[in-house]
């Protein structure tokens, strides 16, 4: 008699594994039932931000061209993007917390 094999243990060779998709506990329906997750690796990386006033400044490689940002709970609006650098003008000041 043998145990059961955990699934931990077991693999698939899929590209486009499902996924389940949950909300506030309420189970997420996907279109036409196909909830596939691919993993893009990239070569974006953010190496720093600078936060001086309301001006927000994120730098870094490869970043994509940024069109809005949230900082926290605050809007904040994209003023130039570019592939090394984010600038944005916080909306609102941001307040301390876990977000």
């Amino acid at each position: 008699m043998m145990e059961p094999i955990p699934l931990e243990f077991l693999t698939t060779n899929a590209t486009s594994p499902q996924v389940r998709v949950s909300i506030n506990g309420f189970d997420a329906v996907c279109p036409d039932f196909n909830c596939d997750y691919m993993y893009v690796p990239t070569t974006a990386l953010i190496e720093g931000t600078t936060l001086s006033g309301s001006e927000l400044t994120i730098t870094g490689i490869d970043i994509p061209i940024i069109e809005s940002i949230t900082f926290g709970t605050v809007d904040c609006e994209v003023t130039s993007s570019s592939t090394t650098e984010v600038v944005c003008t916080l909306v609102n000041t941001p307040q301390a917390g876990s977000w």
